[in-house]
C-alpha cells in the first residue's frame, strides 16, 4: 500500500511547486505592471513623429497637469490631464501659428502613454485621423543655470505670429519668481502680464491682459483686448529662431504659452534695443501641419 501512494504523492508535490512557481511569476509580473505616479511638473522638450517626419516641441507641464509646447515657428500643441500616472489618456489641442492671416488652422487628437519616469514620457496621438508617436525628456532650458532675479528694465516683446507691430517697447520687472510685465503698442492697446513661479520649477503661471490705452480702441490685428492665462518658462537662448537684426543677446528669454480661442505665444526678450520688425523665421516647420493634419493655408 506504501509503495502505491508514492507516486500520487510525488505528482501532488510537484503540482504544488508548480503552482507556487506560477504565483510566483505572476506576483512578479503584477509589481512590474504600470502602477505608482511620477513628479512631471517641469521644463520638457521632445518630438512627434509620422512616415518619418517630426515636429520638434518645447513646453512645461504645470502642477494642475496641464501641458503646453511650441515649434520654432510659434505653433502650439496642449495635453491634458497629465497627472505623472505612469499610464495615461489625455486630449490635444493643434494650434497653428496665429500668423496666418486667414485664420489659423486647428484641431483637436487624443493621446495614450506612458510615464516611464520623472523624466520621460511617450506614446501615441492620434489627430485628423493620423496617428503619431511621441517622446518627450525632462531638461532645463537654463542650461545648468536656474531662474534669475529681472530687474526693472526697459525692454520689448512679441506676439509671435502678430501681423502688425511685432514689437512692443515694454518694461519688465519683480523677482525671479513674481515678474511682471508691461507695454503699449501703436494700436491703441495696452499689454499687462504676470509670471508667478511654481515652487522652483522653472514653469510659471501666466496672465496677460490686453485693454484699451485711454482715449483709444484697441486695434490689434490677431490678438484682441481680453484677459489671457497660460503657462510659462525661461530660456538662455531664443528658441524661437533668428531675430533678424544681427543681435546675439544673452537670456534669460522669457516664453509664454496663452490660451485664448486659438493660443498664441509671447516672447519677452533681454534688454537691448529693438527696432523694427521681427524676422524670427529661419525655416518653415511643415512638419507640424504634415504631422497634425492640419491645411496649411498660406506659406510663411
Amino acid at each position: 500500500m506504501l509503495r502505491k501512494l508514492v507516486l500520487p504523492l510525488s505528482l501532488i508535490c510537484v503540482g504544488a511547486i508548480a503552482a507556487f512557481l506560477i504565483a510566483c511569476g505572476s506576483s512578479h509580473n503584477s509589481a512590474n505592471a504600470c502602477t505608482g505616479t511620477y513628479s512631471i511638473v517641469g521644463d520638457w522638450q521632445g518630438s512627434v513623429t509620422i512616415s518619418g517626419s517630426s515636429a520638434s516641441l518645447t513646453g512645461v507641464i504645470n502642477a494642475a497637469g496641464a501641458g503646453a509646447f511650441v515649434d520654432s515657428a510659434a505653433d502650439i500643441l496642449t495635453v491634458s490631464s497629465l497627472t505623472g500616472a505612469c499610464s495615461f489618456s489625455s486630449t490635444l489641442g493643434v494650434y497653428e501659428s496665429i500668423e496666418n492671416p486667414d485664420g489659423p488652422a486647428t484641431a483637436s487628437g487624443t493621446a495614450t502613454g506612458n510615464v516611464t519616469s520623472a523624466n520621460a514620457i511617450n506614446g501615441s496621438e492620434t489627430t485628423q485621423g493620423t496617428t503619431g508617436a511621441f517622446s518627450f525628456t525632462s531638461y532645463n532650458p537654463l542650461g545648468t543655470g536656474s531662474v534669475t532675479g529681472i530687474p526693472e528694465i526697459t525692454s520689448a516683446f512679441y506676439i509671435e505670429g502678430q501681423t502688425e507691430d511685432y514689437n512692443v517697447q515694454a518694461t519688465v520687472g519683480g523677482t525671479s519668481s513674481n515678474i511682471t510685465v508691461s507695454g503699449a503698442d501703436n494700436l491703441g492697446c495696452t499689454f499687462n502680464g504676470t509670471f508667478v513661479e511654481e515652487s522652483t520649477n522653472n514653469v510659471y503661471d501666466v496672465q496677460l491682459v490686453i485693454s484699451n490705452t485711454p482715449g483709444q480702441t484697441c486695434e490689434a490685428n490677431t490678438v484682441v483686448a481680453g484677459t489671457y492665462t497660460g503657462v510659462g518658462f525661461e530660456s538662455n537662448s531664443d528658441i524661437l529662431g533668428d531675430l533678424g537684426l544681427g543681435l546675439t543677446p544673452t537670456g534669460p528669454f522669457l516664453y509664454a504659452i496663452l490660451s485664448s480661442s486659438h493660443p498664441f505665444v509671447m516672447e519677452v526678450l533681454p534688454p537691448f534695443t529693438v527696432s523694427g520688425d521681427r524676422a524670427y523665421r529661419t525655416s518653415d516647420p511643415a512638419n507640424f501641419n504634415q504631422i497634425f493634419g492640419l491645411s496649411k493655408n498660406v506659406s510663411r
